[in-house]
């Protein structure tokens, strides 16, 4: 859905308030239509990997996802992660054609290298020891 019904994701009042947006594209909703939205708001150091839009993890049961997100082109950037994550097995959820994911699928003990081609790139893993 966000990549077909959304163009902003979030309005900051005058006073600082965040009204967050879920459908911004094709006026009024049909009566009946029925949409599931899920929203995060994620903390994070922008020092940690400054060339990122948004670079954070989070633990799903037994596995870590971890999101980023570029608006510009990079060419092997390191995305450092905590020394528990090493070797843990990396797999894609989510991402765009211009965003790589260099390595052997597997977190090096220095985190992960990626690359986006264009000026935007995302891209969402699962980290986990399960097959």
């Amino acid at each position: 859905m966000r990549k077909t019904l959304v163009t902003d994701a979030l309005f900051v009042s005058a006073a600082r308030k965040q009204y967050l947006k879920a459908v911004t594209v094709g006026g009024l909703l049909p009566v009946g239509a029925y949409y599931e939205m899920v929203a995060y708001r994620a903390f994070w150091s922008a020092a940690t990997v400054p060339d990122a839009t948004c670079f954070t993890w989070y633990r799903d049961g037994k596995n870590i996802i971890v999101v980023v997100d570029f608006h510009k082109p990079v060419t092997f950037c390191k995305l450092p992660l905590p020394a528990f994550m090493t070797g843990m097995d990396v797999a894609v959820i989510d991402k765009t054609n211009s965003f790589t994911l260099h390595g052997s699928g597997v977190v090096a003990a220095d985190g992960l290298l990626v690359s986006v081609s264009g000026t935007y790139g995302y891209a969402v893993f699962k980290l986990g020891n399960e097959k």
